[in-house]
């Protein structure tokens, strides 16, 4: 929506409530404590209507519309192109997008319904979001071949006590389920 034509709607809105949901402030905008209060419910009334609108189209029996997932780089990568493929397949009516991020990100951005769902690795932090495991992986550990644990098929977190290793960057979820593990063999 062009910006003079949100401003119009939501000056509309203000009058309808007989409130200001936003302080003006030059260029910026900041919610009013009544614009803090109405913010969750306009938001719910907005999920209620695209699931409503969503349910008239299932009983219609045509799948069809708009699919925007979030995910991991790794699962972006790895998990989704040949689930995507079989899904493309089965519901081509369906348009189907896929934004890349971190958790954290796309954990808010499902939370203000810029998104769908998210395809994440577990556990997701909160208690509001609906989780359900789509497929198990092991962590692996990588040694040059002269180290001492080399030859060994498998190695537990304990045989590594001490020893310097690589982690992904700040905020990546595997670096979070890595140190979570080393925290939890001590």
């Amino acid at each position: 929506m062009a910006q003079p034509s949100l401003s119009q709607q939501v000056r509309k809105l203000e009058d309808e409530l007989g409130t200001r949901l936003f302080d003006r402030l030059g260029r910026d905008r900041a919610l009013t404590s009544f614009g803090e209060m109405f913010l969750p419910r306009a938001e719910a009334i907005l999920r209620q209507l695209s699931d409503a609108k969503q349910e008239i189209e299932e009983m219609s029996g045509i799948e069809k519309g708009k699919l925007t997932i979030g995910a991991i780089p790794h699962c972006r990568t790895y998990f989704l192109p040949q689930r995507l493929a079989g899904f493309a397949r089965k519901y081509p009516e369906v348009r189907v997008s896929v934004i890349e991020d971190i958790t954290a990100v796309l954990l808010q951005r499902l939370e203000e319904a810029a998104i769908d769902m998210a395809v994440l690795a577990l556990p997701v932090p909160g208690e509001h979001f609906v989780c359900q495991e789509l497929v198990r992986e092991p962590l692996y550990l990588v040694v040059s071949k002269n180290h001492r644990l080399s030859k060994q098929p498998a190695a537990r977190l304990k045989q590594i006590d001490g020893e310097a290793f690589l982690l992904l960057r700040e905020g990546h979820c595997f670096r979070q389920n890595t140190l979570a593990a080393c925290g939890r063999a001590k």
